[in-house]
């Protein structure tokens, strides 16, 4: 159960609901307890975008050709 707790509470903060709304939901006396157990997931899923879209940036280009010679290798 706690598991499912902390996964909605990390699913909402991540949806941009606001950590005063969470902390209330979650029963938190204020919002500093949700901001010191959640901030990690915040900061963890921004270096995740921002690594992903770097990453596509650099090489969006290679992965298109590499599909299109694939698919004209599946072409009879």
């Amino acid at each position: 159960m706690h598991s499912f707790r902390h996964t909605v509470a990390s699913r909402a903060l991540l949806a941009g609901e606001s950590v005063d709304e969470v902390a209330f939901l979650l029963g938190h006396r204020d919002a500093t307890v949700t901001r010191v157990v959640y901030i990690h997931e915040i900061a963890d899923a921004r270096r995740r975008h921002m690594r992903r879209s770097r990453m596509t940036a650099e090489y969006a280009g290679a992965l298109r050709v590499a599909l299109q010679e694939q698919a004209d290798d599946l072409t009879p």
